[in-house]
């Protein structure tokens, strides 16, 4: 019995199979590279169009932060920050390959803390974290292209 799981062990470690996931980015190592962190609501979402790979089925989508709370840097409380981001399913044959970067994802009506750098584009999100969950975790689609947090609730 022994022999056999060592066996399945190195089966598994010389076909490739054993992955190390990548850690999460520690808060410290994305309050450090931030040039601004605010905490704000998502207010808008917008599903702007979906593509298709062999490999990946990817949504694509635009929103915008309404800034509540500012930690670091010169935005102001009011300010509205455009997001852009993409949701991706793997389609491909076989396991996912393990290592690809998650991008942050947005609900309307919730409250992130999102750390930010700047490009000549923009303000770009490097991390999120939470705050407080929407009331309803609600996506747009094809169908239904925007959402809005009206009162408090995505609509």
């Amino acid at each position: 019995m022994r022999i056999a799981g060592w066996l399945v062990l190195s089966l598994a470690l010389s076909s490739g199979a054993a992955h190390a996931i990548p850690a999460p980015i520690p808060e410290e190592q994305l309050e450090a590279d931030a040039k601004a962190i605010v905490e704000g609501r998502v207010v808008t979402a917008t599903f702007v169009k979906a593509t298709k790979t062999s490999t990946y089925a990817t949504a694509h989508y635009r929103g915008a932060l309404k800034v509540l709370r500012v930690k670091k840097g010169d935005l102001k409380v009011g300010a509205t920050i455009p997001l852009l981001w993409t949701i991706e399913v793997w389609i491909g044959k076989g396991l996912k390959p393990v290592g690809r970067g998650k991008e942050p994802a947005f609900y309307v009506c919730e409250v992130v803390r999102v750390y930010l750098w700047r490009s000549k584009k923009g303000w770009h999100v490097s991390g999120r974290r939470l705050v407080t969950s929407p009331p309803k975790y609600m996506t747009p689609t094809a169908t239904k292209k925007t959402l809005r947090c009206v009162k408090g609730k995505p609509r």
